[in-house]
């Protein structure tokens, strides 16, 4: 068994992403694993509406 270029664990969507991102260099052989054997059953999915974005005039507190 060969081993990948690139190993990412998890199919949320900082894995997802990242798995994408790295497909486009066709020359890296790229596995991405998860603990279910549903590949969109991740934490993404149930955090719907609470993943948000930081404007640049948004205060920290």
């Amino acid at each position: 068994m060969s081993q990948p270029d690139v190993l990412i664990i998890g199919s949320g969507i900082a894995g997802a992403t990242t798995a994408l991102s790295l497909a486009q260099n066709p020359r890296l052989d790229i596995t991405l694993i998860t603990r279910d054997p549903d590949p969109c059953e991740s934490n993404t999915r149930y955090a719907q509406g609470g993943i948000i974005g930081r404007g640049p005039d948004d205060k920290a507190e």
